[in-house]
């Protein structure tokens, strides 16, 4: 029954020179990701599957076949950790009324006292990019975090970049803080990700699509 109707299509496709093609159908967004980073750079990411690729579509009058893309499967925003949260508000509890100029200037020292011990808690220092979730021997594969460039710099922009979490069968995007004269080997493009953080076999078995 199958082979009839496989040779009746292509039956209907001579003669009648065209193929109706289909969309890309995805699946709905999965939960934001935990809040990663620093209390001055964090982010969170969600994603969603292909669930049915899309059939490509013969145009009639040139015979070319047009393939309609799908609809982007990550979305990466900017957050703030739970606990940098909880310590902005124990912080505004603490804080006593400002009256002066003079108590104006402590309670910055104090805050910034407070920010440089938030980032030693978490292993950042100035100027010293930190690799999170590694699962490779090729640190480029995994997510570079930074609060600050060398000699206390800020960084000029971010971009976006892709790592390998571990024991995952995809790379992950995420924003990446750039510096001046800084090269740190983080990978421009998915593409790029999976050919030097997958082995040989992994390359293997992924398939084309991500289909659930």
């Amino acid at each position: 029954m199958k082979m009839l109707l496989t040779v009746l299509l292509q039956l209907l496709i001579t003669r009648f020179n065209f193929v109706t093609g289909t969309k890309c159908v995805v699946s709905r967004w999965k939960g934001w990701s935990d809040c990663e980073g620093s209390c001055e750079f964090a982010q969170r990411f969600r994603n969603r599957d292909v669930v049915r690729p899309p059939f490509p579509a013969k145009d009639g009058r040139t015979g070319e076949f047009v393939l309609s893309n799908c609809p982007h499967l990550y979305e990466v925003e900017r957050c703030m950790p739970k606990a940098c949260e909880e310590d902005e508000e124990a912080n505004a509890e603490r804080t006593p009324p400002i009256g002066s100029s003079k108590q104006l200037n402590v309670t910055k020292q104090e805050q910034q006292q407070m920010k440089r011990k938030k980032l030693a808690g978490i292993g950042i220092h100035a100027g010293r990019a930190t690799r999170l979730e590694c699962g490779s021997q090729n640190s480029n594969c995994c997510k570079i975090v930074r609060s600050a460039c060398p000699y206390g710099a800020k960084p000029t922009s971010t971009l976006i970049r892709w790592y390998r979490k571990k024991d995952d069968q995809f790379c992950r995007p995420y924003r990446y803080a750039v510096c001046t004269d800084v090269n740190e080997g983080a990978f421009a493009s998915e593409n790029e990700c999976l050919d030097a953080c997958f082995s040989d076999v992994e390359k293997a078995v992924l398939p084309a699509f991500r289909i659930i």
